[in-house]
């Protein structure tokens, strides 16, 4: 996939409006899973380029955790100033951002319309809490994750491995859905398995999650 291509594309496209000769380019991720990380190596010798280590211990010195994952910090990307928000529970090193010019809260792996695989219930129930906490002091005006798997029949996704998706749910979600997926997370905290809903599917612990991926590893727990 042409990453490189398409963003040198966006960013030329974007300096010929707005010139600005000191310009630079940070590549980071929501999380470090390879399906998020595997263009990193088209930037690697970009110029004016950083490009996040997907690693706990790169995501917290680039962006200035001291508290991990107990606070939210801010990434100034030149008077647009971005929220970051540890959010681990699907992934150690994953982080939300919160952008003030459209409210748009980026929830990566996180929270989409989809299935939510989830290794740490209680670290994924405290990101959730962040994020409630953040959409308490700033407008929100929707969620983006990172993938859909929800069709639009309320309760059932896409199998894993589709190769396209008729009639899927769109990816913007409500705030109040993460309010009602912050619910849902505590009342299945305890009990690893699958469970489903209208507009998600969470996979509660590392072995349901694990089964799942890679079915040869056991059978799928939990209940549908």
């Amino acid at each position: 996939m042409p990453l490189r291509h398409f963003v040198d594309g966006i960013i030329t496209h974007w300096l010929v409006a707005h010139p600005t000769p000191s310009y630079s380019l940070t590549v980071a991720h929501s999380h470090g899973h390879g399906d998020h990380t595997a263009g990193d190596v088209q930037f690697s010798n970009r110029a004016k380029t950083s490009v996040v280590p997907a690693s706990l211990e790169g995501v917290k010195n680039f962006f200035g955790f001291t508290n991990w994952p107990n606070e939210t910090v801010f990434f100034d990307l030149g008077g647009r100033i971005l929220r970051v928000i540890a959010g681990p529970g699907h992934e150690e090193a994953a982080i939300l951002f919160y952008d003030p010019w459209t409210g748009v809260l980026f929830t990566g792996d996180t929270v989409y319309p989809g299935r939510l695989y989830v290794v740490d219930m209680f670290a994924y129930i405290a990101t959730l809490d962040r994020a409630i906490t953040v959409m308490a002091e700033v407008p929100v005006s929707y969620l983006l994750g990172c993938h859909i798997e929800m069709s639009s029949t309320p309760g059932h996704d896409h199998p894993l491995g589709s190769l396209s998706h008729p009639g899927e749910a769109p990816l913007p979600m409500r705030p109040g859905q993460l309010v009602a997926l912050r619910e849902r997370a505590v009342e299945i905290a305890h009990v690893p398995g699958v469970y489903k809903f209208d507009d998600v599917i969470i996979y509660n612990g590392k072995a349901v999650v694990d089964d799942y991926l890679n079915p040869s590893s056991g059978t799928e727990g939990g209940r549908d």
